[in-house]
């Protein structure tokens, strides 16, 4: 059988995790899979890298940029008949060469992944869906995010189209379920796809240091720079909040490592060396290297104390390795994935936060309240890092089950 991963979330760490679990799963099957192949959602560094597997053969498909007339063609393709949309293709190579990879594939699997059918409205991500099952591909959407639909008459059709037609779609968080409720779209219940595996793996050599210390782990997200939410707030008012969180464990002599997660042309580190440099104690902070694989960046955390989160994978990383950690929460999915997992009060919203003083201040309460009792709380996480397993691998089975 011939898979394709579709829209495999590229220069992110969390967004590797997921993938790699979850086709690590799928060559552990009793199933004759004869290849994996991969079409990412954007270009890509080094993902091939992250997804090297022992004696397992996968091809990684780079994509180009589209050209405005292909981002036309993409629209049209919802109104036309699929006919014509067979030969609109064949006149954009970009698109043609899509096409092509879902036609000659048996299985299409969409990566787990964020509110593509949401507030960041992929067109391209929508028209792969679409061309699926349109030729009539088995297609699994495997435990995504979703939702709120956006206005666009167009995009709000299509979005359903997909959603309520897949062979199998599972969902990863309580709003997308809410959501899909109130669309009337069946699903299966999930949760991300990266606690399908806890990677058994150590440190390298030039980060064994790590054993002998004591540390916390604190991953900001520069949000003012690409998400549609925040996009009204200054970048300053963003930094001073993380630097508030940073400067509350530096006061108390912490060691800090800042964990990036975005790698490639589009990295965390520029930022995290900013709000190194203007930390009360740069010192103590450390920036590791962007280039260590998501496995290794579990390992890290696995070896730390307590974990701030401003990222998603970040606080799916923690509960993973039974870290004690607080969410800063930028998105319906992280604090709907901690409601599943009875986690909720480890959770603040972000935008709360920065329209709010005093919900600013009662955070820094809280983290700090949380870091204290970390011992308490780890048994918390250790319960909820169960549950997650048990449904990550429940998911699988279901999948497992409705396509093969």
């Amino acid at each position: 059988m011939r898979v394709l991963l579709l829209n495999q979330h590229t220069l992110n760490h969390g967004d590797e995790s997921a993938g790699r679990a979850l086709v690590n799963k799928l060559y552990s099957t009793k199933y004759h899979i004869d290849d994996i192949e991969i079409l990412y959602n954007s270009v890509y560094v080094k993902e091939d890298e992250y997804f090297d597997f022992e004696n397992k053969q996968i091809k990684h498909n780079k994509i180009d940029v589209l050209t405005k007339l292909e981002k036309i063609f993409i629209f049209l393709s919802f109104i036309l008949p699929f006919s014509l949309v067979k030969v609109i293709c064949k006149l954009t190579p970009g698109l043609n060469k899509e096409f092509e990879l879902i036609n000659n594939s048996q299985l299409i699997i969409s990566a787990p992944g964020g509110v593509n059918i949401g507030p960041y409205k992929r067109w391209r991500y929508l028209w792969r869906l679409y061309v699926a099952i349109k030729l009539r591909k088995k297609l699994a959407i495997y435990s995504i995010s979703f939702g709120p639909l956006p206005a666009n008459v167009v995009f709000r059709r299509y979005s359903k189209f997909v959603l309520k037609n897949a062979n199998f779609l599972s969902l990863r968080d309580a709003k997308s379920q809410r959501f899909a409720d109130e669309l009337k779209i069946q699903y299966t219940k999930a949760i991300d796809t990266a606690f399908l595996a806890v990677p058994c793996i150590t440190l390298p050599d030039e980060l064994t240091y790590l054993y002998n210390e004591d540390y916390i782990v604190f991953v900001p997200n520069e949000l003012t720079r690409w998400h549609p939410y925040f996009k009204r707030y200054k970048k300053g008012q963003l930094d001073n909040l993380y630097l508030s969180i940073l400067n509350e464990f530096l006061d108390k002599k912490i060691n800090v490592l800042l964990l990036p997660q975005l790698f490639g042309f589009e990295n965390d580190t520029n930022y995290f060396e900013s709000l190194k440099k203007q930390s009360i104690c740069p010192e103590l902070v450390s920036v590791i290297n962007t280039d260590y694989s998501s496995d290794i960046q579990q390992c890290i955390m696995r070896n730390s104390k307590f974990v701030v989160g401003a990222r998603y994978h970040s606080i799916i990383f923690a509960i993973n390795n039974q870290i004690p950690f607080f969410s800063l929460s930028y998105e319906h999915k992280m604090a709907n994935t901690l409601e599943l997992l009875d986690l909720g009060y480890c959770c603040q919203d972000l935008l709360t936060m920065l329209d709010n003083k005093n919900v600013l201040s009662k955070t820094l309460v809280a983290i700090q309240d949380k870091f204290d009792s970390r011992n308490k709380l780890k048994e918390s996480v250790i319960s909820a890092k169960n549950k997650a397993s048990e449904m990550a691998n429940s998911t699988f089975q279901q999948f497992i089950k409705k396509v093969f």
